[in-house]
């Protein structure tokens, strides 16, 4: 996925491992160029929602997986970065309560 804004900057994030890129892009599109020079694959499931994958998670059986709309068999791990900006959203959301 891509997400972001203009003032901060966009990232890119594998939907299905969660990892990011560690480069923050100017533009969205800058982001999606990224990602086509890269090998990701974007895939729509069946509830017409579309998952970016990275090169790791581009392999048949994990593409039929996202198309079929069964994404994860287990958990997905998460790198320290999604985990920090899970908590930094956490932290956000509960300010002020």
């Amino acid at each position: 996925m891509i997400y972001g804004n203009e003032q901060e900057g966009y990232t890119l994030a594998c939907n299905y491992c969660e990892d990011e890129v560690d480069e923050v892009f100017d533009t969205f599109m800058d982001a999606v160029n990224y990602k086509k020079d890269h090998g990701w694959k974007n895939v729509k499931d069946k509830y017409d929602d579309w998952h970016e994958l990275c090169p790791a998670c581009s392999k048949p059986e994990i593409i039929n997986k996202v198309k079929d709309g069964v994404v994860w068999d287990e958990p997905p791990k998460q790198s320290g970065n999604e985990l920090a900006r899970l908590a930094a959203i956490d932290e956000a959301e509960f300010e002020g309560f």
